[in-house]
């Protein structure tokens, strides 16, 4: 009675669990370490986010934050270890219900070659896998399962090798209340103050008369410090000086799309913290018109109108000894309303302007009867200008945006970024009498104390001649313009030639460009003590390390892993759905197997497995051969699958062979017989 508890207790047939743990276990910790991992890329476990523009979090918690980091690398290497050795546990439990017959259908095709190839655990045997590849044996080797177990143990050595190539760990600095160094980066003005700014017509004036200045005296591949150029990685003082030194030198390109102006010069970086700074950009395109098309009436309620002409009304010089007659008209409408809100929204203005010129005709010869040199006789034209202007925000370069300049942002959220704070009193149209850059640069080079105002109201004598000359053309030493030889009506002709240079579409595009470039930075770049604007820091912050990857490389790493796990928990189900006549084919599987081909494999001398051809012609699956009411007999290549709920001769020992039977399903056990045979 003792002798048949203990062979029941080791005999019955059961589904085993063990792989569905093992699977569960494998499964577990990898989607815990690869999920943390991703998550750390972004924000710390125990913290909301890396970036702490309060300085809320202190270093302790970002020191237990590291300890996470640490873990995830230590679980990482554990499971890549582990992988191939659960992958192929699962892949031969699976091995046993493939090689059992499934159905009375005939078209199962496995031979017994095949059922030894995965007895062989052929997906992690080289040898058995150059078979499946060659041309020659594939066809006798391969099979579905094994096929299936190679890729997914592929996939398993690949994922830890792809994880260390693109799972990189980098160093960011990040703000702790226990930290205080910080770096003033500068200051911006507000918005309130650019929508008041010609409201203070002594600090608009100082504003335009260094525009007029720099226009004068700077150099196009100049003082364009501020002017950004599209937003690329890493961008460096050193490699935004090269930039700007290379722009068109026609002005245009400043004035292109990619290009705006900030506040700060390129190259600015404000390390972990993440910052928005105003921007202006302006786009410009002149037409020629006809004559009649230029405003009777300059519109607006505040036009700015100029003109000259040095011919009366009966066609005559107004001077007696005037060289060249003609007459010249800017209008440039405007509303007395404001260019730019108090919003942290995208403002766009839109502004045009009209210039014609006429000439009249000029005299052949001065008042000493010297000739003048010709004129070209074709120099009228009438010009209109479109200007489009940009105000807005955009990000300055930081470690969270990869140190490149963000794009321009229609609206500023203060829950994610530090935007200026506006004073919700002011008024939403802001003040009357904000500045647009189009505007300023026209008063730059027509308005008071410009080349154009003073030749037009200077006396045409010697001294203003000269003062003139060393004042308007710096690179003129004052000597050298002592020794020019003035000739009367020579104010009027270099009012001429200066002003026939807007008739070329090009120059005139040209002037007005790298006059608005001019006007931006001045816009943005005012004296820090005429306003209040917003400080602009640079924490040092506490130096931390977290893993880094691109949304590509998380995406098809995470892919992969998918493709993992769902393939071995598909085989650990699979090996779990149905009772199996052995636990896995193992070497005591092996011999059963082999006993029942005694005939067809007798114990000879070594011989190479691919030359018996018995391997091929013999079903590599374990069935269903028949048997009597009570019990059923199990074999190699039997025509009916197993039974549920069929009892099968199982156990063979000397000259007793004692037989069990039991539900198929292994759960209920039906009845034991002692057979006495011999």
């Amino acid at each position: 009675m003792k002798e048949l508890k203990r062979l029941r207790k080791a005999r019955e047939l059961q589904r085993h669990n063990l792989g569905l743990w093992l699977v569960l276990l494998y499964s577990v910790s990898t989607i815990l370490t690869w999920v943390v991992t991703c998550l750390l890329c972004y924000r710390p476990v125990n913290l909301p986010t890396y970036y702490d523009p309060n300085s809320d979090f202190t270093r302790e918690q970002y020191d237990s934050n590291d300890r996470w980091r640490k873990l995830t690398r230590v679980t990482s290497a554990l499971i890549g270890s582990v992988t191939i050795p659960v992958t192929s546990a699962i892949c031969a439990k699976a091995a046993v219900v493939y090689c059992q017959k499934h159905s009375n259908q005939h078209n199962q095709m496995l031979t017994m070659r095949q059922m030894l190839a995965l007895a062989d655990k052929g997906w992690s045997d080289i040898q058995i896998l150059l078979d499946v590849m060659r041309p020659s044996t594939s066809r006798r080797t391969r099979s579905t399962l094994l096929i299936l177990s190679a890729l997914l143990c592929g996939v398993g050595i690949a994922i830890p090798t792809l994880q260390g190539a693109l799972v990189q760990t980098v160093h960011v600095q990040v703000s702790t209340s226990d930290t205080f160094d910080n770096t003033n980066l500068g200051v911006q003005p507000n918005l309130q103050y650019l929508s008041a700014m010609r409201d203070s017509i002594d600090d608009y004036r100082k504003m335009v008369h260094a525009v007029t200045e720099n226009t004068v005296s700077a150099r196009l591949s100049n003082n364009q410090s501020h002017t950004w150029p599209p937003s690329r990685s890493n961008l460096t003082m050193a490699s935004s000086e090269s930039s700007t030194e290379s722009q068109d030198s026609t002005g245009a390109s400043f004035l292109a799309s990619p290009f705006f102006t900030s506040s700060f010069p390129v190259g600015t970086d404000t390390g972990q913290s993440r910052v928005y700074a105003l921007r202006l950009n302006s786009s410009l395109q002149c037409d020629s018109i006809e004559q009649p098309e230029f405003p009777a009436s300059c519109g607006g309620s505040m036009p700015f109108e100029t003109a000259y002409s040095n011919v009366d009304s009966s066609g005559s010089s107004l001077d007696s000894y005037s060289c060249s007659l003609f007459t010249f008209r800017l209008c440039f409408p405007s509303e007395n309303t404001s260019s730019w809100y108090g919003t942290n929204l995208r403002q766009d203005v839109t502004e045009q302007f009209f210039l014609d010129f006429q000439y009249i005709h000029e005299t052949s010869e001065d008042d000493a009867g010297d000739p003048w040199p010709a004129i070209n006789p074709l120099t009228n034209f009438t010009r209109r200008c479109r200007s489009n202007t940009t105000l807005g925000y955009f990000e300055l370069p930081n470690n969270w945006n990869n140190h490149s300049a963000g794009p321009l942002y229609e609206g500023c959220s203060n829950a994610t970024l530090s935007c200026p704070e506006l004073d919700v009193s002011m008024d939403e149209n802001g003040l009357a009498t904000s500045p647009s850059p189009f505007i300023t640069s026209i008063f730059a080079i027509f308005g008071d104390d410009t080349f154009f105002k003073t030749l037009s109201v200077a006396k045409d004598t010697s001294d203003d001649f000269h003062e003139l000359c060393s004042h308007w053309d710096p690179a003129r030493p004052l000597e050298n313009c002592d020794l020019l030889d003035y000739r009367p009506g020579m104010l009027a002709r270099s009012l001429y030639d200066w002003l026939i240079n807007f008739r070329s579409l090009d120059s005139i595009t040209a002037a007005l460009s790298f006059t608005m470039s001019l006007s931006n930075k001045a816009i943005l770049n005012q004296d820090v003590t005429e306003f209040v604007g917003n400080d602009i820091y640079n924490p040092l912050g506490y130096g931390i390390m977290k893993p880094s990857m691109s949304p590509a490389a998380m995406i098809f790493l995470s892919f992969l892993i998918s493709i993992q796990l769902i393939g071995l928990v598909s085989l650990a189900l699979y090996a779990h759905s149905r009772p199996r006549w052995t636990e896995s084919l193992d070497s005591f599987a092996l011999i059963r197997l082999g006993a029942a081909m005694a005939d067809d494999l007798p114990l000879v001398s070594a011989i190479e497995a691919f030359e018996l051809t018995v391997l091929d012609e013999t079903h590599g699956w374990v069935g269903d051969s028949g048997g009597s009411e009570e019990f059923r007999t199990l074999k190699i290549g039997g025509p009916e699958p197993l039974k549920e709920k069929e009892r099968y001769r199982m156990i063979k020992a000397g000259s007793t062979l004692r037989m069990r039977a039991w539900d198929y399903d292994g759960l209920r056990r039906k009845s034991v017989i002692d057979v006495i045979g011999g």
